[in-house]
This record gives C-alpha cells, sequence and structure tokens, in this order.
C-alpha cells in the first residue's frame, strides 16, 4: 500500500491531466522500474509481469507492453520498462491515466502461439479485475507485437470483447526476420566440430558462447520468424506461421499501428552483398589449426560461398581435418543490408561491418505479398517516392498508421523513433489535429 502511494503521489507531482491542457511531453519523466509491483494480478502462467498503476489510482485502463525475441534471456519486465522509459511514452501513458503492465515470456523461445495463449488469459484476468470498462493499449517490441496481433484477433474471432483501443506494433517482422544465411551455416558449422579450441577462439572472439547462441537460433520461435531458416530446410515453420497469420489478419475493433527503425528512404547497409562478415584464423602461416569465414549473401550468383570452417590437423596441416564449406544458391534480392532495423546482439563482424538488416522495413509494415516478394519490394517504402499516407490510400500496408525514421537504427528500440511525441499526440492522448 505504501508502494502504491509514493507511486501516485510521484506521478501527481510530474503529471498535468487538465482536460484540454497542452502538455509538455518532452519534460515528462517516469518512475524508476524498481517500483513495479509483481503481485497486483496474482500468479499468470508462462508470463512474469511487473505492474505501475496510472496517475489516477484507478485500475481502469490497462497497457500491456509485451516483450520481444530474447535470444540470450537478458530481458526481464523490468528491462521492458527500462527501454519504454527512455522515451516519453511510459511518462505519458501514466500521466493519461493508464495502467501499465510489462510481460516477460518465462520461455521466450517457445512457440509463438503458445506464449500468445497466456497473454490472452492475462489479458481476460486483467478485465475482470479493472474498474469499469474502459479500453486499454496492447503494445509489444518485435516478435511481441506479432503476438499482440495473434491476441487481438484470435478473441475477436472468439467473440470476446477485448476492450482494447489501440494495438501498436514496435519493429515487429510481420515478414519475417533475417539473420545471414552465412552467419547460420558458420555457427551451425562450428558447433558441428565440437571442438574446444574452436569454441574458445570463437568465445574469444565474438563474446559468445557457442551453445547459447545455437540454442536460441534454433529455437522454435526463431524458426517461425526467420525467412530463411538452415535448420528447417522446408520452410515449414515459418511457411505455417506465416499462413496462420494471414488467416486471422489483424484485429478490427482496434486503432492498428506500427513503429520501425528501419529507414523510409530506402537507405542501405553500408556494404556490398558477397562481402566478407566474419573471418578468425588460429595458428600461423603456414602452419593453421582453424580458419573460419563468412560471408554475406550475394545477388544474382547461383553458387556463392556463404561459410568456411576448416578444422586443421598439426600433421596434415595442407588438408584439413574436417571442412564445412557452404553454398547457397543466392536470389536478385539481399535481405542483409536492406532497409531495417538492425539487432546488435548478433553483430560481432571483425571485418567492417558493423551491422546487417534484422527486421527489414518492408516486413515491419507488413507489406501485401505481391509487393514484398517482387524484385524491389524490400526498397518498395520510400517516402521519396510514396508516403505512408499513399501506402495506407492503396492497401499496401494493413496499419491505420506508420511512424519511423530516415536512418536504419537498433531494432525495437522506441527512444529511437524520431516521431514519438507525434505518436503521443495522436495515438495516446489522441488531441485533434
Amino acid at each position: 500500500m505504501k508502494q502504491l502511494l509514493f507511486i501516485i503521489i510521484t506521478l501527481i507531482a510530474f503529471c498535468s491531466t487538465s482536460q484540454g491542457q497542452h502538455i509538455n511531453i518532452s519534460e515528462l519523466k517516469a518512475p524508476e522500474s524498481s517500483l513495479l509491483d509483481t503481485t497486483f494480478l496474482g500468479t499468470v502462467d508462462g508470463i512474469n509481469y511487473g505492474f505501475m498503476m496510472g496517475n489516477d489510482g484507478i485500475f481502469d485502463k490497462p497497457a500491456f507492453i509485451l516483450e520481444g525475441f530474447d535470444p540470450f534471456n537478458e530481458t526481464g519486465y523490468h528491462s521492458v520498462f527500462s527501454h519504454w522509459r527512455k522515451s516519453p511514452v511510459v511518462a505519458s501513458l501514466l500521466c493519461s491515466g493508464y495502467d501499465i503492465i510489462t510481460v516477460d515470456f518465462k520461455k521466450n523461445h517457445i512457440d509463438v502461439l503458445t506464449n500468445a495463449a497466456y497473454v490472452k488469459e492475462l489479458l481476460k484476468r486483467v478485465n475482470k479485475k479493472k474498474a469499469g470498462h474502459q479500453d486499454g493499449i496492447l503494445a509489444g517490441e518485435s516478435m511481441g507485437g506479432i503476438i499482440g496481433r495473434v491476441v487481438l484477433a484470435e478473441l475477436e474471432h472468439e467473440s470476446y470483447d477485448h476492450e482494447i483501443r489501440l494495438y501498436v506494433a514496435l519493429d515487429s517482422p510481420f515478414k519475417g526476420a533475417n539473420i545471414p544465411i552465412g552467419v547460420q551455416y558458420m555457427l551451425a558449422d562450428i558447433k558441428r566440430l565440437n571442438r574446444k579450441l574452436v569454441n574458445d577462439a570463437f568465445k574469444d572472439e565474438t563474446g559468445y558462447s557457442i551453445e547459447t547462441i545455437s540454442e536460441a537460433l534454433n529455437a522454435k520461435a526463431a524458426q517461425q520468424l526467420v525467412i530463411h531458416h538452415i535448420a528447417d530446410s522446408s520452410q515449414y515453420h515459418f511457411t505455417h506461421f506465416q499462413s496462420y497469420l494471414a488467416e486471422i489478419g489483424y484485429p478490427q475493433k482496434t486503432r492498428n499501428i506500427t513503429l520501425l527503425n528501419g529507414s523510409n528512404t530506402g537507405e542501405n547497409y553500408p556494404f556490398q552483398p558477397g562481402q566478407i562478415y566474419f573471418s578468425l584464423k588460429k595458428g600461423w602461416a603456414p602452419v593453421l589449426k582453424l580458419e573460419i569465414e563468412s560471408y554475406m549473401t550475394a545477388t544474382n550468383n547461383t553458387d556463392q560461398v556463404v561459410s568456411v570452417v576448416r578444422d586443421y590437423n598439426f600433421w596434415h596441416m595442407r588438408k584439413p581435418r574436417k571442412e564445412y564449406l557452404r553454398t547457397y544458391p543466392s536470389s536478385n534480392r539481399c535481405y542483409d543490408n536492406a532497409p531495417g532495423g538492425y539487432l546488435n546482439k548478433l553483430s560481432f563482424s571483425n571485418k567492417g561491418i558493423e551491422d546487417f538488416c534484422f527486421v527489414p522495413t518492408s516486413s515491419a509494415i507488413d507489406l501485401t505479398d505481391s509487393i514484398f516478394y517482387s524484385k524491389n519490394g524490400l526498397h518498395y517504402y520510400n517516402t521519396k517516392l510514396r508516403d505512408e499516407e499513399e501506402l495506407i490510400r492503396v492497401g499496401a500496408s494493413p496499419f491505420d498508421a506508420i511512424y519511423c525514421n530516415a536512418t536504419n537504427d537498433k531494432h525495437a528500440k522506441i527512444y529511437l523513433i524520431p516521431d514519438i511525441e507525434d505518436f503521443i499526440r495522436k495515438e495516446i492522448f489522441q488531441e485533434k489535429h
């Protein structure tokens, strides 16, 4: 009770809620994440959560924020709150009387639909517990945005009133995410060698354990979300998941918004398709112990080498004891350097390529299939040629509004969205212009 009273007093001190009063968003500050309550809603299957009451002290307007795919299980409900409080969004929500619920999935890597089922139960519990029937907000970052879509669309198909007015997706891979094929093969072959020298050398160079990164990359959720996944050569999980999303569509009783960290001007990443991404050699010329290389996917090259892993025997230095030489039939599309948000947790190039495209901009706006899979689909969203309003007007994107960057930024970071104050005024405060 004392904690709740302190939160309310803190919020009242910096919030102005007079009807019609113009709030200076840039001056709003949110409380620390340490004030989050984890007992308010009781225990929820499959979910850890944090809760913070809005400034009115009445639990009546929930605002859910769902975490995204967490490769190394580093994100919790506190860090979800901390990410969002770096922007004025959290403070604006609290000042508007919204009650924030940050969601962390206990098993982040499992089937996306299983975690969606957990969120559905959480939402139903919240609607039973809250006062009245005011509509809330459901937002999700990356995979969490897709989970939010599934939750709301399924509930509508079940004729359940979810009492959500605004659905927000933050850099969510509706058409899939991208991990370079060469990186995937390299990681798989290093693990396949299962040699301490190789594993230790890779960890020393990158800071990642090969076991940890392989577990994340091969998880069910990753195979559902990654466009070309080598562990799922038939693309069964990806195509079936895409078919399910197409089947359920989008929620119809909400205003649907997407926020992007990728460029809306067609800006590529500054490297060429086929360029070397990572290189590691152990030993000394002419005696090599280990040689590892991976390349970004080339275009219009049907027999491109994307990954090389060679393990040499000291007594046969000219002939590797084990060799994995991977080629890939490239196409006329390169996802690796396309416009989109980057995932720096997997950006460990030591050859000058700082980042690659993780969630293509065209995927985050869920560009229609006929355009997305066309030759220029990855660069179709370009405000120099067509703006957001035109994309929406002609039905190229299913969203009601798009907020984005001119440049490529770090994936799923709301504080990097330059139009965030415009988003807050239009979508949270619902100001009329």
